[in-house]
């Protein structure tokens, strides 16, 4: 079933119900107050309606307050209910033009023992017509009872029964109807977005104008999917450019490796050029390890396969150091207080090490590579000559290069890498200048 579908399906019953609910509460309270009303006119004549009943000898001087039940020969009888007289010892009185009798059991019996005003109100069936029956004491060891039929009040219930089928019909037809009208507007959203992931799962074009109209659940799906695509594209195009910006830094090792190899061919090599041409490639071999190992690392999230874990800043700094100083033969020292920083230990580590590895390469010898731990923040210092304002930010670009950076060894990712590593820890990456004197502060700031 579609999802327009069930929109129109749950609205329907949900109306319906709400429908029948109303109903039924509608109809019983009429019901009820139908029949109070008939309770209340019964009570009214057992107490105060003039009753003509010649069978009830001596009660002619009677006057009792409460039911005023007044014996008069020759009165009349109402014509729209039935009467009728039970004594204490269960003798029943009728008037003499009235055929039908009620029906009397103990407890009407027993009512005409009681004090005056006590009563009792029940439904009855005589001949297969219901009446509504009161049997009220008058507190001289009889009791009256009167009755009332109820054939107008079930007439009226049957036809108010019927106008609320018609009601629940036309309701629920209506209630379909613009169910349908509600699950089409609440829908075309939702097709709208199928429409799109269906063309982006086809062409693999991210370029897909979506615009949140509402703002509501819907609306809020499809300005998340509209970030996603936007962030999908931007992902792709990094992908073609670091692909582009790889394969450019590839050709250059290996136009330099195909030339060396093209070379030891020659047979009149003697054996110092062999050696010579042997150390370049094993040198642009190393570079090309190197650089592979990096393409790996800007292409490969590192967040899917490693946890965070509570990492001492201090610690790590001080690996750093001492692998940088056996590597390079560089002083480097680790001074602060240190602190606890919570995330993916390898990561951290390796974007340090990229910033001290820079740090090696312009340092002059003889003079320390300081790093900093302080709280929420680690900073590498270097004494070489420093970076230009202008391109301090995009130093942190991949492959590129400062016109003094050409000329040494390096892939150009080694600061793209660094900030990716911050970044995936929502951290910054900064580079100012070192004061006093020359050189460069690169700061990580948590």
């Amino acid at each position: 079933m579609t999802f327009r579908r069930r929109i129109a399906l749950l609205a329907g019953l949900s109306f319906v119900a709400a429908v029948i609910a109303c109903s039924v509460v509608g109809y019983l309270t009429v019901r009820r107050q139908m029949v109070a009303q008939i309770d209340s006119d019964l009570l009214r004549r057992a107490t105060d309606e003039p009753l003509a009943l010649p069978e009830l000898a001596g009660a002619s001087e009677a006057r009792r307050p409460g039911l005023a039940l007044r014996a008069r020969r020759g009165q009349p009888l109402p014509t729209d209910v039935l009467f009728q007289v039970v004594r204490a010892d269960g003798t029943i009185t009728t008037p003499p033009t009235q055929t039908d009798e009620l029906p009397v059991d103990a407890a009407d019996e027993a009512i005409a023992t009681r004090p005056d005003g006590t009563t009792r109100l029940r439904t009855v069936s005589i001949d297969g017509e219901r009446y509504r029956m009161v049997t009220a004491s008058t507190g001289r060891q009889v009791a009256v009872q009167i009755a009332r039929p109820l054939h107008e009040v079930e007439a009226t219930l049957s036809r108010f029964a019927l106008a609320l089928v018609a009601v629940s019909i036309s309701g629920t037809v209506l209630a379909a109807a613009v169910g349908w009208w509600v699950a089409r507007r609440s829908a075309r959203p939702v097709e709208q977005l199928t429409r799109a992931a269906e063309h982006v799962a086809d062409t693999l074009e991210f370029d897909v104008p979506l615009a949140a109209t509402h703002d509501d659940e819907i609306g809020q799906l499809t300005a998340s999917i509209s970030h996603m695509l936007a962030a999908l594209k931007l992902s792709r195009e990094q992908q073609q450019r670091l692909v582009v910006d790889a394969s450019h830094e590839l050709r250059t090792p290996l136009t330099s490796i195909r030339t060396n190899v093209d070379l030891l061919r020659r047979s009149d090599l003697d054996d110092a050029t062999r050696a010579e041409i042997v150390s370049d490639i094993r040198t642009e071999v190393e570079e090309l390890t190197e650089l592979t190992a990096e393409l790996v690392q800007l292409a490969t999230d590192t967040r899917q396969v490693e946890q965070e874990v509570e990492v001492d800043m201090g610690a790590l700094a001080q690996r750093v150091a001492e692998r940088a100083s056996k590597r390079t033969g560089q002083v480097v020292t680790v001074s602060g207080p240190g602190w606890l920083a919570w995330g993916r230990p390898t990561m951290l580590e390796r974007a340090v090490q990229n910033l001290v590895d820079n740090a090696c390469k312009w340092n002059p010898r003889g003079t320390p590579i300081e790093i900093v731990v302080t709280q929420g923040s680690l900073s590498v210092r270097d004494h070489g000559p420093g970076i230009p304002p202008a391109e301090r930010e995009r130093i942190f670009e991949r492959f590129y290069r400062t016109d003094a950076a050409r000329a040494m060894p390096g892939s150009g990712l080694g600061l793209a890498i660094v900030r990716q590593v911050i970044e995936a820890h929502d951290g910054t990456i900064s580079v100012d200048d070192t004061v006093p004197g020359p050189g460069a502060v690169f700061t990580i700031r948590f």
